[in-house]
């Protein structure tokens, strides 16, 4: 009987060490009726389910056994563990304060909470009692991960490294290299690990992300997370496992039906992954739900550079829907200033980035420009830094430059926005290339937007002097809100056309199209008599020169 009992105990053991807790627990759910008051037996299948992922059950079993009289305190660690990596912080560190008072374990899950729960004082206490021990190093450089300090959170894992060859080393250290950007180190160690481990799904999942974010190949991404689907024993991998199907919803490309799931992924992950509360912000912004975003990041204190970013964008586009919310951008302002001018950021695209959105809530575009050409090698696709960088070149007179930046635009939606539209109007106009703005013009499909860029460039032709191109856009104003102004336009560029032809500049045809449309407007004009003074000059002056 001894010699059996030995047999389980070694067969249990070999799964734990192969990190094959499926099978563990596989192993411990068959002997759990035999060993339900087996608190031994117990303890390792909480231990298993935890490192499996399934922090509830891991959790069930700790809350059955602590209530019992005489129970270990390190069981109330071992809870406040499971609410931990539940992101129930509170009870975590209530729970982390009944465990025992000179534990490691305890110490450093009361130091996490501390840090979550923004409990400052109680932060520099924990820390303080960290010892030179792996754990507690390890612990540490964790803390230096989340506050987003990734170089010195390397510095003590590869000091760790020299020692000790931990596998799971290499991981902590891609995660690291992937926030710095540097994918292909991050790539190297994730693959090194997985040599070992093929079927680790934080590995396989890291290696998804950084596919995705250096390639943007999102189906070479969502590939490598379905394939731990055929290394899997157990179900549905990705629907068991919420930080794959979180993932699996920020790689899907669909925006017309992925769109509502992944409003309904995100917002059932909101209190499990912290991600998909920022992905929830950031659909919310994609389909112009400024309202519903902000509501979901009023109370976030921003802790790394993603959530600056998102506090700030989302303050600015508020600040900018009215001249009553002055203070939204002021506190924009603010957050990118925060990663612009920080040591860590400075000098990263995104640090830049932020520090040039500083300068344009300032109107200071010549600065703005200043950050944004240093990082244009890098971001020549992306639309949204050629929209940023495009309007501050033009808004500093440099047309030329702001129409080649401008054109890079791809996205339809972006194309179509009324602002695009005024700026790259003015490019083409400035540039002495009246045409490109006219047939713009003539594209727009939406009539409200179509008649606004119709005025501006019809004001932007007269004061260039491109007189045909603003006859034609007057002439249409006028059958759309006839009104002095734009009858006075009319006929300030038919004159102004007649002078371009007097001086050589255009060819006869231009006139003779500009007197065709006033003959028409004689009958319904009020200033008929006027016009029909301007023609006869016209046509004199025509039979005179040829």
């Amino acid at each position: 009987m001894k010699k059996k009992q030995q047999q389980e105990i070694s067969t249990k053991e070999e799964f734990i060490r192969q990190r094959d807790f499926i099978g563990a627990i596989t192993l411990l759910e068959h002997d759990k009726l035999l060993n339900k008051e087996n608190l031994q037996h117990q303890l390792w299948l909480a231990y298993c389910d935890y490192h499996n992922g399934d922090y509830d059950k891991s959790l069930e079993i700790y809350n059955q056994w602590s209530t019992k009289p005489n129970a270990d305190p390190i069981l109330y660690t071992y809870k406040a563990c499971c609410l931990y990596a539940l992101c129930r912080y509170k009870e975590a560190y209530a729970e982390a304060e009944k465990g025992p008072k000179d534990d490691e374990l305890s110490n450093r899950i009361r130091f996490h909470c501390a840090f979550k729960l923004r409990i400052g004082v109680a932060v520099i206490d924990y820390h303080s009692k960290l010892t030179k021990s792996i754990p507690d190093q390890l612990c540490l450089a964790a803390h230096q991960y989340l506050k987003g300090e990734y170089e010195e959170a390397i510095q003590i894992y590869k000091k760790i490294y020299m020692d000790k060859k931990y596998d799971a080393l290499n991981i902590y250290l891609a995660m690291c290299y992937y926030k710095l950007e540097f994918y292909d180190i991050a790539l190297d160690l994730v693959n090194h690990y997985l040599a070992n481990y093929k079927s680790s799904v934080i590995a396989q999942n890291l290696k998804a992300a950084i596919e995705y974010n250096s390639t943007g190949n999102y189906r070479s991404a969502q590939n490598l997370i379905l394939s731990l689907q055929e290394l899997s024993k157990a179900g549905n991998v990705v629907e068991n496992d919420d930080l794959l199907k979180h993932n699996m919803t920020v790689f899907d490309s669909d925006e017309t039906t992925g769109s509502h799931n992944k409003l309904k992924v995100f917002s059932s992950l909101v209190d499990i992954v912290p991600e998909a509360k920022l992905n929830l912000i950031i659909y919310h912004l994609k389909n112009d739900s400024v309202t519903q975003a902000y509501n979901l990041i009023k109370d976030l204190q921003p802790n790394n550079t993603k959530e600056y970013i998102l506090k700030a964008i989302v303050h600015c586009l508020l600040g900018q829907q009215s001249e009553k919310n002055q203070e939204h951008l002021k506190k924009a302002q603010t957050y990118f200033q925060s990663i612009g001018a920080s040591t860590n950021e400075c000098d990263t695209i995104e640090g830049r980035q932020c520090m040039a959105s500083c300068f344009r809530l300032n109107g200071l575009y010549n600065d703005e420009i200043i950050y944004l050409e240093s990082v244009e090698t890098f971001m020549k696709d992306d639309d949204d830094f050629n929209w940023n960088y495009g309007i501050a070149l033009a808004a500093s007179q440099k047309y030329k430059e702001a129409e080649e930046v401008l054109m890079r635009v791809k996205k339809e939606k972006y194309k179509m926005d009324q602002v695009y539209l005024t700026w790259i109007c003015r490019c083409h106009i400035m540039n002495g290339k009246p045409e490109f703005a006219w047939n713009l013009y003539i594209s727009i499909d939406n009539h409200l937007i179509a008649i606004s860029i119709l005025n501006f460039i019809a004001h932007e032709f007269y004061r260039m002097g491109h007189y045909y191109y603003s006859f034609k856009s007057f002439l249409f104003l006028e059958k759309f809100s006839p009104s002095i102004e734009n009858s006075n336009g009319k006929l300030g560029s038919a004159t102004g056309v007649f002078y371009l032809l007097m001086s050589g500049k255009i060819h006869s045809e231009k006139l003779q199209e500009v007197i065709h449309y006033l003959t028409e407007s004689t009958t319904s004009s009020f200033q008929s008599e006027e016009i029909s003074k301007m023609i006869k000059v016209f046509m004199k002056w025509g039979k005179e020169n040829g």
